[in-house]
């Protein structure tokens, strides 16, 4: 490697740090703008056969910003996820597919659920008025997480996840290829450089560690060479674009303010509720009193998406009595 390269490198990391692969916004630009490395990404994630090549990548929603990424409006609407039609050969055919591939940044309420909505609305729009129903191309969701899912939660000895449809009593038969969920959740992805053994690791620590990787972290992927290299560089490059820089972190910005506002709402929802309890606990039994203000409180922050553990957690419901109001 270039001794120049790593000190024009060490010397940018000085002024500046590499923008996280885990904004959507950035994530969506760097694959966008360099699509041989979005290959790599579906090639060592995706549960292709091991004889499979993907010879060709197009993005089929590419819009991401303005031109001027200068003049970024909070205002306008931004396609931020990335769906992507791929095709794979093997020795004995040849398939077009589609793939869902985006970041999420925190957990949201019923993160799964939404997930295989969108992908079910990816599936089934594939057809047109008369086609039949084979000729529905298989579609999968590649979802990188930074925050882990609860549906994982007994699961710390791996970090991705493969599912698809499958018979219950017999896991190995399958009743549909069509859907394929491949869901990543960095956080549980712990290893030390040094202990990288292949391409998904290494992108793994990437995604994780962008924007906290020094000069040796940055010359240790230099000097590999081949696609890591190219990934680091190319990331290096995105790095250097203050427009994108500047959209980056005004989307970020927007949605911790969304996020501020929402917990406030949730905190006063909260107190309300304990006063309510109160008031009416005068009058009715204290016990009863306060259990209405929790199920008022509960109510509101189903109607606000937080999960049902959540709201056990802060009103002393059960999870029968949330799951009730929440049908209701």
């Amino acid at each position: 490697m270039r001794r120049d390269t790593i000190q024009s490198l060490a010397k940018s990391l000085e002024k500046i740090t590499l923008l996280s692969l885990t904004s959507d916004v950035t994530f969506k630009a760097y694959f966008l703008r360099k699509m041989p490395l979005l290959k790599s990404l579906l090639k060592n994630f995706l549960p292709l056969p091991e004889d499979a090549t993907i010879t060709s990548v197009d993005a089929i929603n590419p819009e991401l910003l303005p031109e001027d990424l200068n003049h970024l409006k909070l205002g306008k609407k931004f396609i931020l996820d990335l769906i992507v039609k791929f095709t794979r050969e093997t020795a004995s055919s040849k398939k077009t597919e589609i793939v869902n591939v985006e970041v999420q940044t925190t957990r949201k309420a019923h993160t799964t659920d939404r997930i295989l909505a969108y992908s079910g609305r990816l599936y089934s729009k594939q057809l047109e008025a008369g086609e039949g129903y084979g000729s529905l191309a298989p579609v999968y969701s590649l979802v990188f997480t930074t925050e882990n899912l609860p549906e994982f939660r007994g699961i710390q000895d791996d970090y991705r996840h493969i599912c698809n449809i499958r018979r219950t009593k017999e896991p190995q038969v399958v009743m549909s290829r069509g859907m394929c969920f491949v869901i990543v959740e960095l956080k549980k992805f712990i290893k030390k450089m040094e202990n990288l053994d292949n391409l998904q690791e290494e992108w793994c620590f990437l995604l994780r560690n962008s924007t906290r990787m020094g000069v040796k972290e940055c010359e240790t992927f230099l000097e590999k060479g081949g696609e890591m290299a190219e990934a680091l560089k190319h990331l290096w490059d995105v790095s250097m674009d203050e427009g994108l820089r500047e959209a980056a972190e005004s989307v970020d910005k927007f949605r911790r303010d969304i996020y501020e506002e929402n917990k406030l709402a949730r905190e006063e929802a909260r107190e309300a509720g304990h006063a309510e309890g109160h008031a009416e606990g005068h009058a009715e039994g204290h016990a009863e009193g306060h259990a209405e203000g929790m199920r008022k409180v509960a109510l509101s922050l189903i109607q606000d998406g937080l999960n049902p553990e959540t709201i056990c957690k802060h009103t002393g419901l059960s999870r029968e009595e949330v799951e009730r109001l929440k049908n209701s």
